[in-house]
């Protein structure tokens, strides 16, 4: 009898533990399941950059000794996300090699997109006009540069976006004139001598990071003829594992290099 009654009580143990442990591993599985399917969707959707250049710009302030201005940062985060928004229009062909979730996703949203793109857009300008009114040309930076870029001014002579490097210099040219510009046009004392410095490090920063991020698009780039950095020196991509990741860290991962 007791026995009996100690292996019946070994059995429940025992099936309890197994309900427990699948319990568990189905709550687990789910969580990474919807964790990855988040970063997929901030990543793809342009708010995970616009969130790296709150961050960046946050970084910038407190690197040029200024306190941190939630303002700024919040119109920083609007113009990356509008930015790289609209830039994943002109970018869909190479993304159905590069990035085809991301293809996927704007091909399903394309007003969606292109609405919350010119309204975050339009957002930064009217908070730049409220919080200082002659620094909305150092926000329309990223959208002047992106005009310029893909504009064939002189017949005969090659598109900047045509000529090899000429992106990579935009677009970190963009990052530190917002970035660091942005908050240094609201301090009214004498001039910041670091900004020179701070200005140099976040280029030089940007230019490497869009080197590497050009290296995870080298199939998709090499296929639409691009001439990055990577296709011509030739670079396969063998660092998926880590540039393919990230968009989803910090500084200095997270300046893509997409332009269209």
């Amino acid at each position: 009898m007791g026995k009996s009654l100690h292996h019946i009580m070994i059995g429940k143990f025992a099936s309890w533990k197994e309900r427990i442990y699948r319990n568990f591993s189905e709550f687990l599985n789910g969580s990474t399941m919807a964790l990855n399917g988040l970063l997929t969707f901030l990543s793809i959707s342009s708010i995970w950059i616009g969130i790296n250049g709150f961050f960046v710009t946050y970084v910038s302030h407190i690197l040029l000794g200024l306190t941190p201005s939630t303002e700024v940062c919040l119109i920083v985060f609007l113009v990356v996300f509008s930015t790289y928004s609209l830039n994943k229009f002109t970018d869909m062909k190479e993304d159905e090699i590069n990035m085809p979730e991301r293809v996927k996703f704007i091909s399903h949203r394309k007003r969606i997109v292109l609405l919350s793109a010119l309204s975050a857009y339009s957002l930064s300008i009217l908070l730049t006009f409220q919080v200082n009114p002659y620094a909305i040309p150092i926000v329309v930076i990223p959208l002047i540069t992106n005009f310029i870029y893909g504009l064939k001014l002189i017949p005969r002579i090659p598109r900047l976006k045509d000529i090899p490097i000429m992106k990579n210099v935009f677009v970190a040219l963009s990052w530190a004139s917002v970035v660091v510009l942005l908050p240094e046009s609201g301090n009214i004392s004498s001039s910041n001598e670091f900004t020179v410095v701070i200005f140099y490090f976040i280029l030089v920063k940007c230019f490497i990071n869009t080197v590497l991020f050009d290296i995870r698009d080298v199939e998709g780039d090499r296929a639409m003829g691009v001439e990055t950095i990577p296709v011509i020196l030739r670079i396969k991509k063998n660092l998926d594992h880590t540039s393919g990741h990230q968009q989803h860290s910090y500084f200095p991962g997270s300046i893509h290099s997409r332009r269209g």
